[in-house]
């Protein structure tokens, strides 16, 4: 039950950034503190954690090193916050790597998910590439997904119920987009299987969300508002099942912060934000969610517009049990934004909010919500001051 929080900062030099890994207790005691500067001393962007069930702690980064453009960058601590290694891939000079997406199995071994762009100006040339990388460190193995005439994203990945490796990309083609999926073996990076469904005309989307269904199926979003849909995919035939249209009553949801996940009932619930509310206020985002059945349909939907009636907006959510927890950001009746945590029963349908600021002139930004076994809730964030200078802040809420 210990807290890891993963934060992005300026430690080595107020221009440039640094990776900063801290461990709390269960009550907030601090236990260590390490600060990650590359090579390169220039700036270092952490994306994902993960610790595993002994403490060990898994970063994914674009780290500077020697080269023009960032390395693609994994770092592994013990409990302790000793750096056991750290794994360094770089690309040519004219490259951009941006990593997406981390995945590590119980053996300790990563699976890392990138974009590679070989032209930062016209961006024609992207690859969605996966590296396989060992329990000490070493690159195994890279599939690279290339086209010549377009783009590929990676989006997302996720273990099946096999240990493979399903990936999610978006393939720009000349009349609008595809969307691909891939599945992988994570011992050799070999590919076991790929589907590839017509998309929708128009630029494709900055980002969308996948989930891997009790059966087995693969669920994703895409398309633009207000042409948002969800696919439903074989995950053994790769066949595409269904393809519906995710909220056709509502003008627009802002696909930034698309969450998809899978219910215990074998549901899926979609977390999003709508700009489009009752009073076609188009000033006012509020929290959304759509819990769908596996044949598409909705089943309930639930919106949170906060008391000030304004922009309220969502970062990120989890489930636990029936219980949804979200947290972003939330406005009472002073101008300021506050810290907000919001939660609702999918059984019951009840739902509760908390709103909290700590600064009188500044904002407070949640960015992450986990629960423990016995069913706290804890928040990971950030407050700016009236000095403009950004502080952590964590808290711990009773169910």
């Amino acid at each position: 039950d210990n807290i890891y929080v993963l934060i992005n900062t300026h430690q080595s030099s107020p221009n440039s950034r640094d990776i900063m890994l801290r461990k709390y207790d269960p009550n907030g005691g601090l236990l260590w503190t390490n600060f990650y500067n590359g090579s390169g001393n220039g700036d270092d962007w952490a994306r994902e954690l993960h610790v595993d069930a002994t403490g060990n702690a898994t970063v994914l980064a674009n780290s500077k090193g020697a080269a023009i453009e960032p390395d693609l960058t994994v770092l592994r601590y013990d409990p302790q916050g000793i750096l056991a290694w750290e794994s360094r891939t770089g690309v040519n000079s004219s490259s951009e790597v941006v990593v997406q997406d981390l995945l590590v199995d119980p053996f300790g071994r990563s699976v890392v998910l990138a974009s590679l762009n070989y032209d930062q100006f016209s961006f024609q040339f992207d690859q969605a590439t996966v590296f396989g990388i060992s329990n000490t460190g070493m690159v195994l193995w890279d599939t690279i997904t290339n086209v010549v005439s377009g783009r590929v994203y990676g989006i997302e990945m996720a273990y099946d119920a096999n240990g493979n490796v399903v990936v999610y990309m978006m393939e720009e083609i000349p009349a609008g987009y595809l969307v691909n999926f891939a599945v992988m073996n994570p011992v050799t990076g070999n590919t076991i299987g790929s589907s590839s469904s017509t998309g929708m005309a128009g630029p494709s989307p900055p980002a969308h969300a996948m989930s891997l269904g009790l059966d087995g199926s693969i669920y994703a979003t895409y398309g633009r508002a207000p042409n948002q849909r969800i696919i439903k995919v074989n995950g053994n035939t790769m066949a595409r099942v269904w393809d519906k249209p995710l909220d056709p009553t509502y003008m627009a949801i802002d696909q930034q912060r698309h969450t998809l996940k899978t219910l215990s009932n074998g549901n899926l619930l979609f977390g999003g934000m709508t700009n489009y509310t009752s009073s076609n206020d188009f000033q006012d985002d509020n929290l959304l969610f759509l819990e769908l059945d596996t044949a598409g349909n909705q089943v309930q939907r639930i919106e949170w517009n906060g008391p000030a009636d304004a922009k309220d907006q969502m970062e990120s959510f989890m489930v636990d049990g029936n219980k949804i927890y979200a947290v972003g950001q939330g406005m009472d009746f002073v101008p300021n934004r506050d810290m907000a945590l919001f939660s609702y029963n999918l059984a019951t349908n009840n739902d509760w909010y908390r709103l909290r600021n700590f600064t009188i002139e500044g904002n407070c930004h949640l960015i992450k919500v986990v629960t423990d076994g016995l069913g706290n809730i804890h928040l990971g964030g950030y407050v700016t001051g009236e000095d403009m200078v950004s502080g952590l802040k964590i808290a711990k809420y009773d169910p």
